[in-house]
């Protein structure tokens, strides 16, 4: 007995525990198990804490209440770096029946394939809940604004409209911008008219051939 003591207390696991083995051995094929669980998942490609709430949520539902201490429990073999879901399944069949423990599983499993497959690494139920739950507050929020302004048109009549004013055209003229090639093109439209000032008409010389025959 002190040897079985002592070697207790020098720490042995249950995996060097050749008795422990068989007996889990033997407890595993006594049990029933879904076929998704002989799928692989590769849980690096999962955000594991996107489905905390899930989780809550369905042992609350299975027990009856919450129980922080099982779902701990769970998310503490999924962060082991081998997860055996047949494992996983026995170890939480002392917190719940053996009915509920597989069927648990069964839709964890399916979950955790669901969030691997997908590149968010969320499952797709969930992001179909968030998108739908949305979609539901946002139905809510048009259904009270419409119930507001009905109760206000009962109580105090239809609003008044304002009747719009068309705007009078401004009496100030921006300045256009003119291009060089549109001056340009107006400079030869126009008729060429010279700056220079007209000469004078020169006056004709007087004849001398009457003074001549005066003389």
């Amino acid at each position: 007995r002190r040897k079985m003591d002592a070697g207790f207390f020098r720490g042995t696991t249950h995996e060097q525990d050749a008795r422990f083995s068989n007996k889990e051995k033997k407890l595993l094929k006594s049990m029933k198990f879904e076929d998704v669980l002989d799928k692989k998942v590769n849980l690096k490609k999962v955000k594991l804490e996107t489905l905390r709430e899930w989780v809550t949520k369905e042992v609350e539902e299975l027990l009856g209440a919450q129980d922080d201490v099982l779902v701990d429990f769970i998310f503490n073999q999924l962060e082991e770096d081998d997860v055996e879901p047949k494992k996983l399944q026995l170890n939480i069949t002392g917190f719940l029946n053996a009915k509920n423990a597989r069927l648990f599983t069964a839709k964890l499993w399916s979950m955790l394939l669901s969030a691997e497959e997908n590149h968010t690494g969320i499952p797709q139920v969930l992001i179909d809940e968030k998108a739908a739950q949305l979609k539901r507050e946002q139905e809510d929020r048009a259904r009270i604004g419409a119930g507001i302004r009905k109760e206000r048109r009962s109580r105090f009549g239809p609003p008044i409209v304002t009747p719009t004013v068309p705007a009078l055209p401004s009496s100030s003229s921006e300045p256009q911008v003119v291009s060089t090639e549109q001056r340009v093109e107006k400079i030869e439209k126009e008729p060429q008219t010279s700056t220079r000032p007209k000469a004078k008409p020169k006056a004709k010389p007087r004849s001398r051939s009457r003074s001549r025959t005066r003389s």
